[in-house]
């Protein structure tokens, strides 16, 4: 049974176990192979594990000696620690072992080797599935609403859609290269867009296309609400300028794998060079749109107030 990530990346490691990756294709990578639990040590755990209180049980298999398993709150889950839970953010190859609680990227799944590639691989098919469900929302005269980079996060009477597959994915689950070419749906065919915590995880020539294709598909008068990190609400509350590079608090991209982040100017000048008639800054839960529902983020990680924009660009 192979390791697959909460992002649906393959969990790879050194053949001399130094260090952990993840992996987003196959095949792996010259000297990678898949972190795997081998039948025999899947009931070991499961049995000592009983016997253990959950306290969790070391792991033996010589990839991963010197680490310990933890069941997650879904039976299907669980946790890897050592000196911290393992952590493995989407967008970076490297797994850090440095967070005190479990989250969604502390959380991971065993896979049978056989379905690993269809994880990994975007299909015609989901493509496919999603072009027939906008047509037929348009033909039965209900809105299209599209919720993108949508990870674990599922929103009733949205098209939830996300470059990897899902496990357990509901009807409305779609999987979709969707910052990397353009959305196979007709122009002025859309009534709102979401997405949250997204866009600051990929390079900015993708986030010019991402906010491009979503002013292409948009119909008149309608919102792109974007939820994302603020750059300088960050820089400002965390960093020590005055200590030069060293009081940089760069942990606003190493910690959670951000790329390429916002600031208020940023996301207006932008916004208007593509097209958008007007950018609102609202609040957390404040979307512009009739469509707007409660946001999910931020968290107590950053400020409730200013740690996030949120934006809602206007067609």
């Amino acid at each position: 049974m192979h390791v697959i990530t909460h992002h649906f990346t393959l969990l790879a490691v050194d053949r001399a176990g130094s260090c952990l990756r993840q992996v987003k294709r196959l095949p792996l990578p010259a000297g990678l192979e898949p972190v795997s639990f081998s039948p025999e040590e899947i009931r070991r755990l499961n049995s000592q594990y009983s016997v253990s209180n959950k306290a969790g049980v070391s792991l033996t298999d010589s990839l991963l000696v010197g680490y310990t398993y933890l069941k997650g709150n879904d039976p299907n889950t669980f946790h890897l620690w050592k000196g911290g839970f393992v952590c493995a953010p989407d967008n970076m190859g490297s797994i850090t072992s440095d967070r005190r609680a479990p989250a969604h990227w502390e959380t991971f799944h065993l896979v049978d080797e056989g379905r690993v590639p269809a994880f990994l691989r975007v299909t015609d098919q989901k493509e496919a599935a999603f072009v027939s469900r906008v047509q037929e929302l348009r033909d039965t005269n209900v809105p299209v609403l599209l919720h993108f980079g949508c990870g674990a996060r599922r929103l009733d009477g949205f098209l939830n859609i996300d470059k990897f597959l899902n496990f357990g994915a509901p009807e409305d689950y779609f999987q979709l290269d969707f910052a990397e070419k353009p959305w196979p749906i007709p122009d002025s065919s859309v009534d709102y867009i979401y997405s949250e915590d997204f866009i600051e995880h990929i390079p900015q020539r993708l986030q010019v296309g991402f906010l491009a294709e979503a002013y292409r598909v948009l119909k008149p008068g309608a919102f792109n609400r974007i939820s994302t990190p603020c750059l300088v609400d960050s820089m400002r509350r965390n960093s020590d300028f005055a200590k030069g590079m060293d009081g940089v608090y760069f942990g606003e991209f190493d910690k959670w794998g951000h790329i390429c982040l916002f600031t208020r100017g940023l996301m207006a000048d932008l916004a208007e060079a593509i097209g958008y008639r007007y950018v609102y800054f609202t609040a957390k839960s404040c979307g512009s749109s009739q469509f707007a529902l409660a946001d999910n983020r931020p968290f107590n990680d950053r400020d409730l107030v200013t740690g996030n924009l949120f934006a809602d660009l206007m067609k």
